[in-house]
């Protein structure tokens, strides 16, 4: 049995703190998770260039994303295309998603 969790952030392409994002969940995670991280937890998300696989979102836990914006809620239909459909995937597939977003002291939250 595969007591892994499986975790992808759906990111804007030209969100430019893109790997600080990745950066800040992957530590989260680690302190949930422990020392087992990544054994224990995985989290991917697409990177320019690299070959995208459409089953991400299907194969995933838990769904996070976040708009370019970053600001507290967000209207689907104002998301970059890739990050709607992802969004609306993961929606009729009823997974856990979280919203990343910056506050008033630029901290990033979700």
């Amino acid at each position: 049995m595969d007591s892994s969790i499986k975790i992808y952030l759906s990111l804007p392409v030209d969100l430019d703190i893109r790997d600080e994002i990745a950066e800040d969940i992957a530590n989260n995670i680690k302190s949930y998770c422990g020392q087992d991280f990544p054994a224990d937890c995985t989290l991917e998300y697409y990177k320019p260039g690299q070959l995208y696989d459409p089953k991400v979102v299907d194969n995933c836990d838990i769904f996070i994303y976040t708009d370019v914006e970053m600001e507290w809620g967000v209207k689907t239909a104002l998301l970059p295309s890739g990050v709607r459909k992802e969004v609306r995937r993961a929606m009729a597939l009823n997974k856990p998603i979280l919203y990343i977003y910056e506050n008033k002291e630029e901290e990033i939250k979700y």
